[in-house]
C-alpha cells in the first residue's frame, strides 16, 4: 500500500495549535519601568521632576543658585524661575511674607504689587502674587510663590520673571504653578504624597486683593 503524506500546512496547523494548548511560546519578562530622572540642589534641599519632562531648561544648578528658563514660544516670551529657600525658622508666616513682597514691590522703580491669591497644593498651602516693575525701562512682570519647605520649616518661594503680554496673567500663572510641581517629597520623581494633589484656588487674605488680569503692557 502507498505511503500516505501528510500536508505541511495541516502540520504547521497542528503545532500551532499545541503551543497553544500549552501557554504559547515562551515571552520575554516585562522590562521595569525605568525610573524618572530627577534634579537635585544639596543647598537648598530641593529634589526636582526633570524639568525637561514640562518644557523647561536648566539655566543654572550650582551652590544655592537653582533656576530654570522657559525658552518662550509665539505667544509668550521666556521667562526666568528662581528657586529659594530661607532659613531654618520656628514658623514660617506666609501671610506676613506677602506683606512684606507687596512693600517691597511697591518700592521698586515704577512697582506696583496686582494682588495675591491663596493656594492648596502639593505641599500645603501657598500664596502666589503678582507685581510690575521698570528694569531699566523696560516693564517687567513678576510672578512670585510662597510655600513651606517639604522637609523642614524653612520658607520656599520660586520667582517667575518675564516681559508681560496683552492677556498673559493665566497662562504665566499655569506656567508657574507647573515649574512648582516639579518638586519631589522623596526624590522618586513623585509629587502628591500626604495631603497632596492639584493646585486649587481659594480667595486671597492679604490686604492687596486677587490677582488682576491686565489688558496689555507697556514699556516705559
Amino acid at each position: 500500500m502507498p505511503q500516505r503524506t501528510v500536508p505541511r500546512n495541516l502540520i504547521l496547523s497542528l503545532l500551532i495549535m499545541a503551543l497553544a494548548a500549552c501557554g504559547g511560546a515562551p515571552t520575554e519578562e516585562a522590562a521595569t519601568p525605568a525610573e524618572p530622572e530627577t534634579l537635585s540642589n544639596e543647598a537648598l534641599d530641593l529634589v526636582l521632576t526633570d524639568p525637561a519632562t514640562a518644557g523647561f531648561e536648566l539655566e543654572a544648578n550650582g551652590g544655592s543658585d537653582l533656576r530654570l528658563r522657559w525658552p518662550g514660544d509665539g505667544s509668550l516670551p521666556p521667562a526666568t524661575y528662581t528657586f529659594a529657600v530661607g532659613p531654618d525658622v520656628y514658623s514660617v508666616n506666609l501671610v506676613e511674607e506677602i506683606k512684606s513682597q507687596k512693600e517691597e514691590m511697591n518700592s521698586r522703580p515704577d512697582g506696583e504689587f496686582k494682588g495675591q491669591v491663596e493656594l492648596g497644593s502639593h505641599l500645603g498651602p501657598a500664596y502666589l502674587t503678582r507685581g510690575r516693575f521698570s528694569d531699566d525701562g523696560v516693564t517687567m512682570e513678576e510672578h512670585r510663590l510662597f510655600a513651606k519647605h517639604p522637609r523642614a520649616d524653612r520658607l520656599l518661594t520660586l520667582t517667575a520673571v518675564y516681559p508681560p503680554t496683552e492677556g498673559d496673567t493665566q497662562a504665566r500663572r499655569e506656567q508657574i504653578m507647573t515649574a512648582y510641581g516639579l518638586i519631589t517629597f522623596d526624590g522618586t520623581g513623585s509629587n502628591f504624597g500626604e495631603g497632596g494633589g492639584d493646585a486649587t484656588e481659594d480667595e486671597g487674605t492679604v490686604d492687596g486683593g486677587e490677582l488682576e488680569d491686565d489688558s496689555g503692557a507697556s514699556n516705559g
